[in-house]
């Protein structure tokens, strides 16, 4: 169950006050600082990560961020991520990418996913499930029974492999970019009163809007 996996830790260089930073999390986080410290920052790469899984990287590289500084100044138009991914296998996976500048004209210049340990017994060495440079490069899984490696053109230079995976026979690929896709920012100045005081339909499991618009599906579903 997507519940239960874990962003055990995260590499980020290159991204607002970010020069060099690794942040290691545990299941429940609290995250606490001064102002301007960058807890917002982090928040806004995860998001920045989460929007590109489903739609290309727009040209101010963060949706809202139009005239402000995204790179980390003094340094070059570039930035680079190593997410830890745990879906509760023998080994984690590491989900990277570099994006080169400037804002207006981004493109990706390389994007893996990878182990850095064996798989499974029968494997030597690390396993890459995603390997792209400049947009080009293959995609694979060993559960794939063809165990067919896929050569793929994205064809668009900001937008990335992973938010392109529709083949469910990439088992790894597909579910890291669903367990990615889940993942919910929740902003006080966001919430839409108006939507809040309407009803809306019940669902089985009902996940909770980022402008809160469905809190009266959310309660119901928990009071029954």
């Amino acid at each position: 169950m997507e519940a239960f996996y874990k962003l055990p830790s995260i590499k980020i260089k290159g991204y607002r006050p970010f020069e060099d930073i690794t942040f290691r999390f545990q299941p429940l986080q609290i995250i606490v600082g001064a102002n301007g410290s960058g807890k917002s920052s982090l928040f806004e790469f995860l998001k920045f990560i989460r929007d590109a899984c489903y739609q290309e990287i727009p040209p101010e590289i963060v949706s809202g961020t139009i005239g402000q500084q995204i790179f980390h100044k003094p340094g070059p138009d570039k930035l680079w991520w190593s997410a830890e991914i745990d879906f509760n296998e023998r080994v984690p996976i590491f989900y990277q990418g570099q994006l080169m500048g400037p804002v207006g004209s981004t493109k990706i210049i390389f994007e893996r996913v990878v182990t850095k340990k064996p798989l499974h017994r029968q494997f030597s060495k690390g396993y890459t499930f995603l390997n792209f440079q400049n947009g080009k490069g293959h995609v694979r899984d060993p559960e794939d029974k063809k165990f067919k490696r896929k050569e793929w053109n994205l064809k668009k230079p900001n937008q990335l492999g992973l938010g392109a995976i529709t083949d469910s026979s990439l088992v790894t690929l597909f579910k890291l970019r669903e367990y990615i896709r889940s993942w919910r920012f929740y902003n006080s100045f966001n919430i839409n009163n108006e939507k809040i005081r309407k009803s809306v339909p019940t669902s089985q499991e009902p996940v909770l809007h980022e402008d809160a618009g469905n809190l009266s599906a959310i309660l119901f579903h928990l009071m029954t």
